[in-house]
């Protein structure tokens, strides 16, 4: 088939074609450097070329691959010297990719390789989940894991398959909706009671000079006025100001509703504050230094816990058994 461009240079010494036929020219010295699977093949003694042999090409050797020309479009264009990483978004091109840098022994694109499928898994991480687990590439699958932290239980539910064409075994959707709901558990414990926060240790909020001026404890300015009883989750009373409660109660019905990363928001948290704060000068001055801090803080303390919290390892057995049941359909998929 027709050579692909920038693969078709007529100086090449070296002849790469896919499992769909497509021949790459390039050059030996590029892969040599790079691949030292590529480096040892080029010094094993080479049988002389005929007329009619299929392993070469006008005089130039043919070696053979299995990757097809899509994934091997792509992994020979960051082979370039100066070459970027891929910009693509398709999660399993991206998948391909990095099994074919490990495969050929490329150390030197592991990293950029691993940059373009994180790239791709913020746009799909559910779909990355399930490739990452599919050919045990655990350290991905945790993270493609943890990034669905991010999304609503509903969107995971939902999320299409195409391309995909078993649900066999279930146990790798089970994981991760398992890990999604112990992580959502252990967060929602930490913000129902708010007994911690009363107010926030110093070394917590970085020893920032704030004032903490929600708590009744704290504000020695307008809290007979501005502050009241309410109560947390756990059913703890405590007087702090209006907005606060508010605030952290929004926190806490983003979290029941299934997103777990990234629900606290310094913005946010302002916004709570300039609607429904008091009208005190004291307690707007400090607002956004102090608010800014109890936000950066809190968010700090729920990342802790889901630090704590990991996914199950992938084992042997459900990778095998995962790659029995053929998840990839490659046309669909490189389709994205």
């Amino acid at each position: 088939m027709q050579n692909v461009l920038p693969f078709n240079d007529p100086d090449a010494d070296i002849i790469i074609c896919s499992s769909d036929g497509v021949k790459f020219r390039t050059f030996k010295s590029n892969l040599a450097q790079i691949s030292l699977v590529f480096k040892t093949m080029f010094t094993l003694p080479q049988s002389s070329p005929h007329a009619d042999s299929e392993d070469y090409e006008d005089g130039i050797q043919v070696v053979r691959v299995s990757e097809t020309a899509h994934v091997l479009n792509a992994l020979l264009m960051i082979c370039l010297p100066g070459a970027a990483h891929s910009d693509s978004k398709c999660v399993a091109l991206a998948v391909e990719v990095l099994l074919a840098v490990r495969k050929y022994d490329m150390d030197s694109l592991l990293a950029c390789a691993g940059i373009a499928f994180d790239d791709a898994m913020m746009e799909k991480p559910v779909l990355a989940y399930f490739l990452a687990c599919q050919h045990g590439l655990e350290g991905k699958a945790r993270d493609s894991a943890r990034y669905c932290l991010r999304l609503p239980l509903s969107v995971i539910i939902n999320t299409s398959f195409e391309g995909i064409n078993e649900m066999k075994p279930l146990l790798t959707f089970q994981r991760l909706l398992q890990y999604h709901l112990a992580c959502r558990d252990r967060l929602l414990s930490l913000i129902s009671s708010w007994g911690w926060m009363m107010p926030m240790r110093a070394e917590l909020l970085g020893n920032t000079a704030t004032t903490q001026f929600w708590f009744k404890m704290s504000n020695n300015c307008c809290w007979s006025e501005s502050c009241r009883d309410f109560e947390d989750s756990a059913g703890s009373s405590y007087s702090v100001q209006k907005w606060w409660a508010k605030y952290i109660k929004s926190v806490r019905d983003r979290l029941e509703g299934g997103a777990w990363e990234g629900v606290v928001q310094e913005k946010e948290a302002l916004r709570f504050f300039m609607a429904e704060g008091p009208d005190c000068r004291t307690c707007r001055s400090a607002a956004v230094d102090s608010i800014s801090a109890f936000a950066k803080a809190l968010s700090a303390e729920m990342t802790k816990v889901l630090d704590g919290r990991t996914i199950p390892p992938i084992s042997r057995k459900h990778c095998n058994a995962t790659r029995r049941y053929g998840y990839l359909q490659h046309t669909k998929l490189y389709g994205d």
